[in-house]
């Protein structure tokens, strides 16, 4: 199988989708405002992208993606 992404090693499960949104549903039940990760590259962005993240709006935030590595990324709960 064709890997999707640079540091992809192994077949992915599927499971990211599930693992989302268990996230999501333990935020709101701690009434969390935000959901937070940290992208390890750039290829990673538009997958977290479509389950509803953007990169983080601050100085770590553009830091982080023009060195491409360890971009902060959220999404409102």
């Amino acid at each position: 199988m064709a890997r999707k992404f640079p540091l992809q090693t192994h077949e992915g499960l599927g499971l990211l989708p599930i693992l989302l949104e268990n996230l999501q549903r333990k935020a709101k039940e701690l009434s969390c405002e935000q959901v937070t990760l940290v992208a390890a590259g750039r290829d990673q962005v538009n997958l977290f992208g479509r389950y509803g993240f953007a990169v983080e709006d601050s100085d770590m935030g553009r830091f982080a993606m023009k060195v491409g590595k360890g971009i902060p990324m959220e999404r409102d709960v």
